[in-house]
């Protein structure tokens, strides 16, 4: 794979990141009833790996050869630069558009830890406020990375081409 890949992958991550930046934007934006959410993100897991199989695909009609490592590689190319973009803009909702969502979350973890009998004298708001952004983004992209790796490996056995030269090829 070459800079070719890189510049597919990096287009098709695009792609990838419209559901799951459309979900995040409708649950986030606007008040939903609580029965649409499930059927919200079962949309966008399903169309997720239905338009991860179709890049892979696409992709792998280009090449001479494409094989599971090689529908796995690329797959978790687009992956990673689908998660980037998720994460930044998970990062711009948090620190620009909502900054007060991680002090109220702050204050519900202090509030519940006091209520639990803690009272730990370096449980306060301002350490709190230091590392929860950092923890929420890194958390947030390796969750996003892991559905990444699970998606590719499952998308990867559908993308591949059959390259045996005995066997008849199948027309997808």
């Amino acid at each position: 794979m070459n800079k070719n890949a890189w510049s597919s992958a990096s287009k098709d991550g695009l792609i990838l990141a419209l559901p799951a930046l459309a979900d995040y934007a409708l649950t986030s934006f606007f008040s939903l009833p609580t029965f649409l959410a499930p059927i919200i993100w079962v949309t966008k897991t399903f169309l997720t790996v239905y338009l991860l199989i179709r890049l892979a695909s696409r992709y792998g009609r280009e090449e001479s050869t494409f094989t599971y490592s090689n529908a796995f590689v690329y797959s978790l190319k687009v992956c990673c630069f689908s998660s980037i973009l998720c994460t930044v803009f998970f990062v711009l909702n948090i620190f620009v558009i909502k900054p007060e969502l991680i002090g109220d979350f702050a204050s519900t973890i202090i509030i519940s830890m006091e209520s639990q009998g803690y009272s730990g004298s370096n449980l306060d708001y301002d350490s709190l406020m230091k590392v929860l952004p950092t923890s929420f983004t890194i958390v947030y992209f390796l969750y996003l990375m892991f559905c990444g790796l699970v998606f590719s490996s499952l998308t990867a056995l559908r993308s591949k081409k059959n390259n045996n030269p005995f066997q008849p090829t199948e027309q997808a």
